[in-house]
């Protein structure tokens, strides 16, 4: 588990010709990011909330 968050303390935002985009390095020794890039991705990719068509049981709680 702190691997997972090591990966995402890596991942930071970069401003370059007032283009947003996020980067991480291997400086920290959290393999760039991956886990943190891995699990955003198969966040954003999932299913999840009103956009579902059918009642599939997914939910999202936010604290």
């Amino acid at each position: 588990m702190m691997d997972l968050a090591q990966s995402f303390m890596t991942v930071r935002k970069v401003t370059a010709g007032g283009v947003i985009t996020y980067q991480s390095d291997r400086a920290r020794g959290s393999n760039h990011g991956d886990l943190a890039w891995a699990t955003m991705q198969g966040i954003y990719n999932e299913p999840i909330g009103a956009e579902v068509t059918g009642d599939n049981g997914s939910f999202v709680e936010e604290f």
